[in-house]
């Protein structure tokens, strides 16, 4: 990070700890302090506090799925899945790739909330399209809990969890309370500022810094910015892992970024500059 943008982080910090943590001890769960102590760690690197919000979150709502993303209410689409943490007991269905219209009238209703929204039934649920319902049945959706994240600017993300291939069972009042309780009052302000502490870095200086990587390296960063692992993109070019090793020095160098980690979270924000 350059001097200014450590600044910028560092004093984002230190509000969000005093206006969220310190003004109100005990005010919250410890489940929902402590998960925004942990992203409080991590405003620098976007793609790190969303994987660290779904994973949590999943984990402590015992649910299959739960995903996120950003997103406003005046787009014409949604894409799930741009966050996702999937349960590890078994094979879920990713949501990435779909596409979701902003239009439709459970989307409109969802966006409009002030508190969570519970689709009880995605088989009967007719707020969503045939599109829409049928795609979520596909990835085994019987149920959804979703609210639209909102800070001080507006609303600026949604966030989902899914009980999958399990039946239609009623949400329990501890998990949308505890769903609505750390997605309001702490993933709310946390990943909107995280958002725009991403929106304040300017798209040129981006331009700029991957116009000086090779040919070579734009491959090796595509790939990086797909979640490629090392083997997968080694595999992909035909290149051994030690001439991927040695493309990804160069590109951290080039970018000026020291983590692997924050390099797939760079490049993974500037994919359209990388295809362009």
């Amino acid at each position: 990070m350059t001097p200014l943008r450590d600044e910028r982080v560092y004093t984002t910090q230190r509000h969000l700890r005093h206006t969220l943590l310190d003004k109100n001890a005990g005010a919250h769960s410890r489940l929902a302090r402590d998960l925004a102590s942990e992203l409080l760690l991590y405003l620098d690197d976007s793609r790190l506090c969303w994987r660290l919000a779904t994973e949590r979150l999943r984990s402590v709502l015992e649910v299959e799925r739960v995903d996120g993303g950003i997103a406003a209410p005046m787009d014409a689409s949604y894409h799930p899945g741009q966050s996702e943490s999937l349960s590890d007991i078994q094979e879920i269905p990713s949501l990435s790739g779909i596409t979701v219209s902003n239009f439709e009238d459970g989307m409109r209703l969802l966006w409009s909330s002030d508190r969570p929204i519970v689709f009880r039934s995605i088989r009967e649920e007719r707020s969503f399209g045939p599109r829409l319902r049928s795609d979520l049945q596909r990835a085994g959706v019987s149920t959804k809990l979703a609210y639209a994240l909102h800070d001080q600017d507006g609303r600026f993300a949604l966030l989902c969890a899914d009980r999958v291939r399990r039946g239609e069972r009623e949400w329990q009042t501890w998990q949308y309370d505890l769903f609505e309780g750390v997605a309001k009052h702490f993933l709310g302000p946390i990943l909107g500022a995280v958002h725009r502490l991403e929106e304040d870095c300017p798209v040129e200086d981006a331009q700029e810094a991957l116009a000086t990587l090779s040919a070579a390296e734009k491959k090796v960063a595509r790939l990086v910015a797909s979640g490629a692992s090392y083997k997968e993109i080694a595999g992909s070019l035909n290149r051994s892992t030690f001439t991927v090793d040695h493309h990804l020095r160069n590109i951290r160098a080039k970018l000026q970024i020291e983590s692997h980690a924050k390099l797939t979270s760079f490049l993974g924000l500037h994919c359209r500059e990388l295809n362009s």
